[in-house]
């Protein structure tokens, strides 16, 4: 789990997850929304998935956050 702030200085939180059928994905969480955004990631286990989290720089979690998708158009 990470955090870091999006261009308008909203504290987001992102985290892996791990589905069905080998599905991975991250989950993004405004501080202060309860709506849930989500973007596939590929990578090849949780494990993996886990590091590239850790790896990625900030800017990378915000160019990844601008392409997720809200899940239920909760949030939107």
């Amino acid at each position: 789990m990470r955090r870091f702030h999006d261009g308008e200085g909203v504290e987001w939180t992102v985290a892996v997850s791990a589905g069905s059928y080998g599905a991975i994905t991250l989950m993004f969480a405004a501080a202060g929304n309860s709506g849930v955004c989500w973007l596939a990631l590929e990578a090849d286990n949780a494990a993996e998935a886990q590091t590239m989290l850790a790896d990625f720089s900030d800017e990378e979690l915000r160019a990844r956050l601008a392409r997720a998708e809200w899940w239920d158009d909760e949030g939107a």
